[in-house]
C-alpha cells in the first residue's frame, strides 16, 4: 500500500502528545516537536524548550529529515550533526516538494537556559 496506505493526497493530521503531530501532505511525512515515529521527511520545531528541542529526540527520527526551525536555531543543530538544517524568521515560506511552510510567530517564548531568553525566534509552522 506504499507509505501513506490507500490516502495518497489528502492531507492528514495526527496528534501525537504534547506538541507532537504527524502531517501528511502531498507525500511528505512532517511532524513537529518530534516524539517517536516513523520515518519522516520534514521537522518542524516551534522554539528551543527542552521539551521541544530535545537532541536525543531529534537523533530519533527515521529518515534524512530537513529540519526547519525558527531564526537563531540553526547553529545548535548542524554543530550536533543535523546537516539539512533551514532557518526560518516569522512570516518567511519556504516550499519542498509542493508543500509551501510559512512561520508564524507565536504568543510564546523562547529559552534553553539563564542567558539566552528569546536569543531565537519562536512560533508555528503552517
Amino acid at each position: 500500500m506504499g507509505k501513506f496506505g490507500k490516502n495518497k493526497r489528502q492531507p492528514v493530521i495526527t496528534w501525537i502528545e504534547h506538541a507532537t503531530f504527524l502531517i501528511r501532505m502531498e507525500g511528505l511525512n512532517i511532524v513537529t516537536d518530534p516524539a517517536a515515529m516513523p520515518e519522516i521527511d520534514v521537522v518542524l520545531i516551534s522554539h528551543s524548550h527542552y521539551d521541544h528541542f530535545h537532541f536525543p529526540s531529534l537523533r530519533s527520527v527515521k529518515g534524512d529529515s530537513v529540519f526547519f526551525v525558527p531564526e537563531g536555531l540553526s547553529g545548535p543543530l548542524i554543530r550536533n550533526d543535523f546537516r539539512r538544517t533551514r532557518e526560518l524568521s516569522w512570516w518567511s515560506s519556504v516550499e519542498l516538494a509542493g508543500v509551501r511552510f510559512s512561520f508564524v510567530p507565536a504568543q510564546h517564548w523562547t529559552q534553553r537556559t539563564p542567558w539566552d531568553m528569546n536569543a531565537s525566534h519562536w512560533g508555528d509552522g503552517c
